[in-house]
């Protein structure tokens, strides 16, 4: 399988695994900027993708962005058919200045399945076991 990617930036980095066993391919920021506290914006990563036919790649954050800069990375979706740049789009969660430097590794992408079900309208849906309950509905067992 093969993910096509052409680098729109001179200091552009393809998507890398850091582990042979890693789920997710690192995403590298092409500039940087400080985002003070509460503020958001993208962050271009100066290279654009072509997932193999039949997949679709999910931006997640990388769990050391939040932990250890408190940078909150919004989750998407980039789809098979699109071939537009990749931005990173980053949250500063803390109450300081956080910066953000070309070469960081703020976000990862994930390789998924993509599948289309037929949909329809039904009048009902069949029962389950859980039913309508929601959120809280199947108790509480402690602290996580």
């Amino acid at each position: 399988m093969i993910l096509k990617v052409v680098l729109l930036h001179p200091d552009a980095v393809a998507p890398a695994y850091a582990h042979p066993t890693d789920a997710g391919a690192d995403l590298v920021v092409t500039e940087g900027g400080t985002l003070r506290p509460g503020e958001m914006r993208d962050f271009a990563c100066g290279l654009a993708i072509e997932p193999p036919l039949g997949y679709f790649y999910d931006i997640r954050p990388r769990s050391s962005t939040l932990r250890k800069r408190g940078l909150l990375i919004h989750t998407g979706t980039i789809d098979n058919g699109f071939r537009g740049p990749l931005y990173v789009y980053a949250w500063n969660t803390t109450n300081h200045d956080v910066t953000v430097e070309p070469g960081d590794r703020l976000a990862q992408m994930v390789l998924l399945p993509s599948v289309q079900p037929v949909i329809k309208v039904v009048e009902e849906l069949s029962d389950s076991d859980r039913g309508t309950g929601g959120f809280g509905s199947t108790g509480s067992r402690g602290a996580l």
